[in-house]
């Protein structure tokens, strides 16, 4: 999964925005001016999770597990100073 793209797909087009807010133009940055964290995943469900320096996250589904509503990534991207 490239977060850069997800990220940049999301930020340049929110789906919906707050009243009052400049019409969802976010600033979108390049993908060497982040640092990329999981902060939370299903470790039930995904293994080997890791991710580069470019934003791309890897990660393996084990075998005979069933999704749940915990299922997910919950991702953070930091600003680089």
């Amino acid at each position: 999964m490239y977060l850069d793209n997800v990220y940049k797909d999301q930020f340049s087009e929110p789906m919906v925005s707050s009243a009052g807010s400049n019409g969802g133009n976010l600033p979108v940055l390049d993908y060497d001016e982040l640092y990329y964290h999981v902060t939370y995943y299903d470790k039930d469900v995904f293994s080997n999770v890791s991710i580069n320096v470019y934003g791309d996250m890897f990660y393996t589904i084990k075998k005979d597990v069933k999704p749940t509503g915990r299922t997910f990534f919950n991702i953070v991207l930091e600003v680089k100073k």
